[in-house]
C-alpha cells in the first residue's frame, strides 16, 4: 500500500513477516549497525556547521516517527491482526506522524 505523506512524498508501506522468527537483538556500540558502520551524520550530509544540531535534530525527529511505526506494525502483527489490516491502520498512523513533522520540518533542508 502507499501513501503520500505531506511534504515528504510518497511511501509505501507493507508488511513481511516470518514465522517463528524472533526479533533482531543488537550488541556493539550505539549507533552502529551489525556490519560495524555508522550512519550519515545528518550536519556532514546537509553541510552544516559542526555546532549546528539542527539537522541532527530533525535526523532524530524523523526516525522517531519510523521507529514508532516499525514497533506499531510489530504490535499488530504479534497480535495477529492480517496484511492488509495492519498496511491499512500503519498507513494511516504515518500521515498522521509526518503531518505532526511537516509543521516544523516543512522549510528545513528545501533545496
Amino acid at each position: 500500500m502507499s501513501c503520500s505523506l505531506p511534504g515528504l512524498g510518497s511511501a509505501r508501506v507493507g508488511v513481511s513477516s516470518v514465522e517463528g522468527e524472533a526479533p533482531a537483538v543488537r550488541s556493539g556500540p550505539a549507533g552502529v549497525d551489525k556490519h560495524g558502520s555508522r550512519p550519515p551524520d545528518p550536519a556532514h550530509t546537509w553541510r552544516a556547521a559542526p555546532d549546528d544540531l539542527v539537522p541532527r535534530l530533525a535526523a532524530a525527529q524523523l526516525a522517531a516517527a519510523d521507529r514508532t511505526l516499525f514497533r506499531r506494525v510489530q504490535e499488530l502483527t504479534l497480535g495477529g491482526w492480517d496484511d492488509a489490516r495492519i498496511a491499512e491502520t500503519v498507513a494511516a498512523s504515518a500521515e498522521r506522524a509526518f503531518a505532526l513533522l511537516e509543521g516544523s520540518l516543512k522549510d528545513y533542508a528545501v533545496r
